[in-house]
Formats: structure tokens, sequence, C-alpha cells
């Protein structure tokens, strides 16, 4: 099971206050597969995402990497785990204080302390030159559109050559050369191999992406299922959500 299924969340609880954000979840995501978490705003795509990745311990259940709980790994471990997995966040989430170089110098580093600054400049200038991005690696992100942000995020999710590969809303912020530039990128990892999970509200995204659908309700999960299934289905409880896609 563990060979085919890298990541689980069991019966995963996550309140705000008196508001459950996702309820009692249980999933799998397979290895090698693209998988589209879908849902209306506030239905725990987000949520989902970072529970899997290991950012957001649930006060109830397990999300278990590899078959091992991550809420018991050791340091040494969950770097491990960081090491083979890439987050792109919905905000960029780059460091302000640190330049762009600095930002994808990061996981790099945390991979392998030891890199020389000449290897490091030279994974960066390859990793911009992968997106056709000419920016100064020395500007802070203050300096570029927000969309330049979330595109030096995806170099940085990705510049290790991760193994599995976390995408949360990756086209919001982003105009609509960029956007395409992107999936196209994305789509490079997903033909060669890398599992993707997604989180978006993007019809585009999912139908070039997904492999598999996951729809959430209410931090629920409503469907599951391959995506020509889950996208054609009649289900009057599935067909708001399905409409509702942009």
């Amino acid at each position: 099971m563990i060979e085919d299924v890298p990541i689980v969340l069991d019966h995963v609880t996550i309140r705000f206050e008196d508001r459950v954000a996702l309820d009692s979840l249980s999933l799998e995501f397979q290895r090698g597969k693209s998988t589209a978490v879908i849902g209306s705003s506030g239905s725990g795509k987000s949520l989902v995402l970072k529970c899997a990745a290991g950012l957001i311990l649930p006060e109830e259940g397990n999300v278990f990497f590899e078959g091992g709980s991550i809420a018991s790994m050791g340091e040494g471990e969950f770097q491990q785990m960081q090491a083979r997995t890439g987050f792109h966040f919905q905000d960029a989430a780059l460091w302000a204080n640190k330049s762009l170089g600095e930002n994808l110098s990061l996981p790099l580093l945390a991979a392998d302390p030891d890199l020389s600054d000449d290897v490091l400049r030279s994974k960066i200038a390859e990793s911009f030159a992968s997106v056709k991005l000419d920016l100064d690696p020395s500007l802070r992100p203050a300096a570029i559109s927000m969309g330049q942000q979330k595109m030096v995020s995806f170099l940085r999710a990705t510049i290790t050559r991760p193994e599995i590969l976390f995408l949360d809303d990756s086209l919001s912020f982003m105009d609509h050369v960029s956007s395409r530039q992107l999936i196209a990128r994305i789509e490079e990892y997903k033909e060669a191999g890398v599992t993707i999970i997604v989180a978006t509200h993007n019809r585009e995204v999912t139908g070039r992406l997904a492999d598999r659908v996951i729809v959430l309700s209410d931090g629920r999960m409503v469907a599951s299922g391959p995506y020509q299934e889950v996208m054609s289905s009649q289900d009057p409880v599935l067909l708001p959500v399905l409409q509702d896609l942009v």
C-alpha cells in the first residue's frame, strides 16, 4: 500500500475557534498521479494540502508520509520529507527580507548545506531560465510584481526536483501568458511522474492536470475518483461545485 500511496490523511480534524474546517477527513494521494482538490471557497482545499505536506498538524487524526506519522517524526526525518516535497503557496510566501536568489537557495541548502556559491548561482540561473524569467536574483520580492513572485515561489518549490509537488491555487495573481507558461511547466513534471496535488478552483488547471479529483464541501469529502467520472457526475451535491469552476 505504501508503495502506491505515499500520503494518507486518516480522520483528520482541524478547528478554528468554533468552526470545524476539516471534519474527520480521510483520503489518499496516489504516487505518480495528479490529484485536483476542488471545492467552493472555505471548503478546506488549502488546509488539505498544508496537512498533507506537514505544514499544519491536525487536532485529531493522523497524516502519514510513506507509512510514518508526520506528527511522530523527529527533526531529521521531517527535513528528509521536506527535501522530497515542494510547496507552491497561494500568496507566494517569499521571505521579504531575503533576495530572490536567497529565497531559491533555501531549499537547496536544506537538502545539501555544503553547496558552493558557484553551484547555487548556477542552479538559480538555470531555474530562472526554465521559465524564461529575466530577473536580477539580488532583488527583494517587493521589487517585483505579485505574478512574478508567484513564479519565483514555484521555482523555489521545484528547484530541488521534488518527488511530490503541492500546488495551492497556483494561477492566482498571474496574467494569462504567465498562467499558460506555468501550466505547461507543471505538465512537464506530471509527464516525468512527479506526484502532484493541486488545490484549485480553475477548470483549465483541473482539466489539464488532474488524473483524479477530490471534491470537498464544508471540510468533508463528497466525491473522489477518476477525472472523467467526477467531472461528468450529475449528482446534485456535486453539480454546484462543478458549475462554479472558473
